[in-house]
């Protein structure tokens, strides 16, 4: 599974990647929605978009979720972020959202939930 993740902090996003390399899965990684939203329009291939919501530039995780769902309506998305409120979007639901800080076994829960026919190494 090729997961694509747009998140802003350095730190976080590193972390993000280790974990979800130690899932089994391949990561590109992006620190704006900006970005993310410029590689997927150059063709690239994804199976999994995981957003943080506030970042930098003129997309933020909204509004990137909100493009992919328009032009990619299969599109899997999770949706994450460490501010109070965010999860009262169109774009969030029960189902896709991860508040920060979050465990790798949350993580692994919530793939499962929005992608169930993926492979996770066991934890």
């Amino acid at each position: 599974m090729i997961v694509l993740l747009a998140e802003d902090e350095p730190l976080v996003r590193s972390m993000i990647v280790s974990s979800l390399r130690e899932l089994g899965m391949d990561v590109i990684a992006k620190e704006s929605g900006d970005k993310a939203w410029d590689w997927i329009n150059a063709s690239n291939h994804f199976d999994l978009l995981i957003t943080d919501v506030i970042m930098p530039g003129r997309i933020d995780g909204f509004e990137l979720a909100h493009r992919c769902k328009l032009d990619l309506p299969d599109a899997r998305v999770i949706v994450i972020s460490g501010y109070t409120g965010t999860q009262h979007s169109p774009y969030i639901t029960d189902h896709n959202f991860l508040p920060k800080p979050f465990t790798l076994q949350q993580l692994a829960t919530l793939i499962h939930k929005v992608a169930p026919n993926t492979a996770l190494v066991d934890l």
